[in-house]
């Protein structure tokens, strides 16, 4: 039986289902199945590693993620603004809204939402402390 992955990390697989018809005979049918691969956290940084007011870089699975310590909550975000790649990391805060330094497009921290440009969007993760970790779903 066949299947296939997308990008997403969906997988659909072929399921062979089994109904037995008037005369007893088996007839085939193809269900849909999607099935949903998820990451664990990872471990990415330090919390002391990060000063409040303050972002660092990191690079995990080949992604640079941005991570803010906004008054001691801390936001990750892809590093790369979708305009032009500016360094986010290297982005004014302000509150939980970061402004690209190379043209000055601002997303919101939370959710990764576009100010300047509503139909842009940066990607998110999501966070997790566990003691001094900084842990990120990716």
């Amino acid at each position: 039986m066949g299947g296939w992955q997308d990008r997403a990390g969906l997988q659909q697989k072929n399921i062979l289902q089994e109904a037995k018809g008037p005369g007893k005979e088996k007839i085939r049918g193809i269900q849909n199945a999607v099935f949903v691969i998820t990451m664990a956290f990872q471990k990415v940084a330090s919390l002391n590693g990060i000063v409040q007011g303050r972002s660092v870089v990191v690079e995990v699975s080949g992604k640079e993620i941005a991570l803010f310590n906004v008054s001691g909550e801390i936001f990750a975000i892809s590093n790369a603004c979708p305009h032009q790649g500016g360094p986010l990391g290297e982005g004014e805060v302000e509150d939980t809204v970061v402004t690209c330094p190379l043209h000055g497009w601002r997303f919101r921290l939370d959710n990764g939402e576009g100010l300047t440009m509503p139909h842009s969007k940066v990607e998110r993760f999501d966070v997790k402390i566990e003691g001094n970790d900084i842990l990120i779903d990716l």
